[in-house]
């Protein structure tokens, strides 16, 4: 209903108005038109109330019937609403134009509207609605003046004293529920009692409260902060007074902290949080601890900003009380549908010993991770990322605030790259640049920089010289070609210095390498044949000589500037068929099996492309060989004649049984076993030991959560002890020729894994995300998110459940050894087999839907202790979460307790415990 001056009310301004310009004129005709205006009202209303002109229903039948029939009244509105707007149209939009308000006012209820015109008020009762602009208001009973254009509103108490039907505000955003609650739509300005709103992160409650600047500044008197979305929740924050300004700040004066209503001492004289859901500049707030090596210590400290609505930075800060330091900057970026990244630095200064002591030790480290990433909609025919992980070796070893995983990482790869493809085009350009670094070697590799082009497969002779739609066999030649140029540097970590440039320029190598290749396949019946001819071909810009050297009297190598080239081709083709076999059975489960096997015979075929050069070079000149390529970024050609015949044999064997749950297909297939593999080769081109080694291969499910993988190596010939020799030599003698055995076992390994293993196995069972087997739980600053999908609602001990999930992989590897020893006064070969046994296993179990535990640990079998073992228990607490990371074991012995509140406005209220654990240190202290 849209709130217009009645006609009654119309009247009583123009009667109102003239009484005043009467009243200039002559006082006494003033009083006389006063006492007339009174009488005119009485009559008004008890001509017009009978009639239901001036409201939906009568008030006096609230005090005769609290309920009239709904129908009714509902009709009775209907009709009087639709006379009364086309009688007061005119009036009402003057009355609009001249309102010091902008905007219309809508109002409903659902079971009574009294308009009262001597107090010039509007009553409504039930599920009672006013709207104006962006402003909703609903309560029980609304009581709005359209005279000082005020609105009050409260809720009601049943016969048990529960209050129903409390006032709600909504202005755009905020949100308010109250007690009771008034509101000036002209001023803007509300006064509630007993409020509750929700900001950012929590519900804050007063019991006095006042609202100016159309609800963008709240005062509240007597309020309390609960920081989690839980209304149930113990943690309250008992604060005097409160000023509240939309999307900016929250500034609060004294307050404490209250759990379960009982007062705690920590006391803070005054706030100040931000309620804003944009990113605001501020302190990181940093953690302490204590450390064996290092003391006392302040980690992660420091100051974060954001860069524009698209980036954002922080920088840290880590010290020490025996003076040790670091320094780090961690920024972000993005462009929504281009790219994002982030960018961190760290430097970090380790102080070990007293400086007056020879034990003192001072290592500086630093390392770079860059991450780029393009989004492919941006440009689809290029790309531009980037993945640096780079710097000094030590660091993670030194760094204290190391993540275990980077802890026990000893390879660091960088790689940045652009690729681009061109339309309608076989052709495509990549460009790389790149390194790898070995923690433990020092040992750098550097690509700077790589350029690749290559061709897709194409059909050259496609339709060339045949019309006919059926394709010839030499229209099915495919050529693909590839070259790459590349730049490398190998170098040591003390090598690399700005003061070694020049000497660390003459050690880089570069050369291009080109790749043509010609394939097709050719079916032929049941046989599949895959001929295809290879080149290769590498140019050089330096290769390598012998000069003789008068102060060694020898020949040394030498290094030769120009350009040089090698090549080489290679021939094979292979032949492939399908063999299958079935077995039927007359059991009603069992069906039948069915094996499945794939040979495949090949050929190989490549000349001997022996570039070597001969001369007297060797010891006192005698007659020696050697390569001008060796060293070189591709190398040479191979040498010798190679002309080979491969074979391989791959077994499937599946079995067809009667499905206890598909009704529709009676019979389902189960693999018994999915792949058995053997291949060799034998090169008869080879003037001894043609035959290679038999490789036997395999893998199959055991079940729905367990596979098992192995491989095996057989030797076809024997050996024979040697003087001179620890080791036995080969001889091209078959080893069944002499012992009576097909082959000699050499090496192998068997794989067991298991994942998924868990609660979800059972029915009626929730499971939990499961991590894989070479996977390591969470880091610290993934720990938060562990326990994020909780939920916060339930009691604590409201599920009795206890999900669990756990992954774990067996690895036995056995390798035979054979060492020439005497014995007997003669030469014997003495065998020994040698087996390593590993086990990890990581996995995690819930407790009530609130407490999680993860681990990470194995056990090595050989050196008889367990490996690197991690714990991760997050407890929630509804609006607080306690966390512990313990490593138990390992130079990387340590814990870690925190113990916060949730919200993000308060995150720097925590309880943290930090400690480097070492030989005389109490764990629990």
């Amino acid at each position: 209903m849209r709130f217009y001056a009645h006609f009654s009310f119309a009247n009583y301004v123009v009667l109102d108005v003239f009484k005043y310009v009467v009243i200039i004129k002559n006082k006494y005709i003033g009083s006389v038109l006063a006492a007339i205006k009174v009488v005119f009202i009485l009559m008004l209303m008890f001509i017009i109330t009978p009639s239901r002109g001036l409201s939906q229903i009568d008030p006096d039948s609230l005090k005769a019937d609290s309920v009239r029939p709904i129908e009714g009244d509902t009709l009775l509105a209907t009709i009087d609403s639709l006379s009364q707007v086309e009688r007061d149209s005119t009036l009402a939009a003057d009355a609009a134009r001249d309102s010091p308000i902008s905007d219309l006012i809508d109002y409903s209820a659902r079971d009574s509207i009294d308009n009262d015109v001597i107090t010039k008020k509007v009553y409504l009762y039930g599920d009672a609605v006013v709207t104006y602009g962006s402003i909703t208001l609903k309560a029980e009973r609304i009581v709005y003046d359209f005279e000082s254009y005020t609105v009050h509103a409260e809720g009601v108490q049943d016969s048990l004293g529960n209050w129903t039907g409390l006032p709600q505000f909504v202005d755009g955003p905020s949100e308010f529920d109250a007690r009771a609650m008034d509101y000036n739509f002209k001023t803007k300005q509300g006064y509630i009692t007993l409020v509750e709103t929700e900001i950012i992160e929590g519900n804050l409650t007063g019991k006095e409260v006042k609202t100016v600047e159309g609800g963008n500044v709240i005062y509240i008197r007597n309020g309390e902060y609960c920081p989690c979305a839980d209304p149930n929740a113990k943690t309250r924050f008992k604060i005097g007074k409160i000023k509240v300004i939309k999307d900016d700040k929250i500034v609060t004066g004294p307050g404490y902290l209250a759990f379960y209503g009982v007062p705690t001492p920590l006391v803070f004289p005054f706030g100040f949080f931000p309620n804003s859901e944009k990113r605001q500049a501020g302190i990181v707030i940093p953690s302490y601890g204590n450390g064996q090596r290092q003391g006392y210590f302040l980690n992660d400290g420091g100051f974060y900003t954001p860069l524009g609505e698209n980036a954002d930075t922080k920088i840290l800060g880590d010290i020490f009380s025996r003076g040790s330091w670091g320094l780090q900057n961690i920024s972000r970026y993005t462009q929504k549908y281009r790219y994002d990244g982030n960018l961190n630095l760290q430097y970090n200064v380790l102080k070990q010993g007293d400086q007056e002591l020879f034990t003192y030790q001072e290592a500086r480290n630093f390392f770079v991770n860059w991450t780029h990433r393009q989004d492919m909609k941006a440009r689809p025919n290029s790309n531009f990322s980037a993945d640096i992980n780079a710097g000094s070796s030590q660091n993670f070893q030194n760094n204290l605030n190391a993540t275990q995983n980077d802890f026990l990482t000893n390879t660091f790869r960088s790689n940045i790259r652009y690729q681009r493809s061109f339309y309608d085009s076989p052709w495509n350009l990549a460009l790389n640049a790149g390194h790898d670094q070995n923690s433990q070697t020092q040992n750098y590799n550097f690509t700077l920089p790589e350029l690749a082009a290559t061709r897709a497969r194409t059909f050259p002779l496609d339709g060339l010289f045949n019309d006919n739609p059926k394709q010839a066999f030499y229209e099915k030649i495919g050529v693909t070609y590839s070259g790459n140029f590349r730049n490398t540097l190998q170098a040591t970590e003390s090598q690399l210095r700005l003061n070694n440039l020049d000497s660390l320029r003459n050690q880089f190598q570069n050369g291009v390498r080109h790749s043509a290749s010609a394939s097709t396949s050719l079916k032929v019946k049941a046989f599949s044949i895959n001929p295809s001819f290879n080149y290769s071909e590498r140019w050089h810009f330096e290769t390598y000589g012998r000069s003789f050297d008068e102060d060694l009297l020898g020949y040394v190598r030498d290094t030769l500037q120009g350009f040089d080239r090698n090549g080489d081709w290679n021939f094979s083709t292979n032949v492939t068929t399908k063999v299958y076999g079935m077995f039927s059975f007359r059991g009603k489960k069992l069906q039948a099996i069915r094996h499945t096997m794939t040979p495949t015979v090949g050929y190989s075929y490549r000349p001997d492309f022996d570039r070597n050069i001969y001369g007297f070079f060797g010891p006192e000149g005698a007659l020696g060989s050697y390569s001008p390529y060796e060293g070189t970024l591709f190398g040479g050609p191979p040498s010798g004649r190679s002309g080979a015949i491969n074979f391989s044999l791959v077994n499937n064997l599946e079995a067809k049984i009667a499905s206890r749950r598909d009704t529709v297909n009676k019979f389902v297939k189960v693999p018994l076993i999915e792949n058995i593999q053997v291949n060799g080769s034998y090169n008869m081109a080879a003037d001894s030991l043609k035959l290679s080694n038999i490789a036997l291969s395999g893998r199959t499910q055991i079940t729905k959560y367990a596979n098992i993988n192995f491989r095996a190596a057989f030797n076809p010939y024997t050996f024979e002890a040697r003087e001179g020799s620890r080791s036995p030599i080969l001889v091209d003698e078959y080893n069944f020729n002499r012992n009576g055995q097909l082959a000699s076992f050499e090496n192998g390994n068997i794989a067991l894994n298991a994942a998924g293993l868990g609660s979800s196995m059972f029915k009626g069972q929730k499971g939990i995300p499961t991590t894989p087997v070479e996977g390591l739980i969470p880091e610290e600053s993934e720990m938060a998110e562990t326990t994020a999908d909780l939920d916060v609602k339930k009691p604590f001990f409201s599920d009795f459940t206890v999900p669990w999930s756990l992954n774990f992989g067996y690895v036995v590897d056995i390798r035979r050894g054979r060492e020439t020893i005497m014995l007997d006064e003669r030469l014997s070969i003495v065998d020994s087999i040698a087996i390593t046994q590993t086990l990890m296993m990581n996995g995690n179990i819930e407790f009530f839907g609130r407490i999680r535990v993860n681990f990470n640990t194995g056990y090595d079998f050989v050196n008889k202790e367990i490996s690197t073992t991690t714990f991760v228990v997050s407890v929630d607490l509804n609006c607080w979460e306690l966390n512990a990371r313990i490593v138990p074991f390992g130079l990387r012995q340590s814990y870690n307790l925190s113990l916060n509140i949730k919200s993000t406005l308060l995150k720097d209220l925590k309880f943290e415990r930090n400690r480097n654990l070492g030989p005389d240190d109490n764990f629990f202290l």
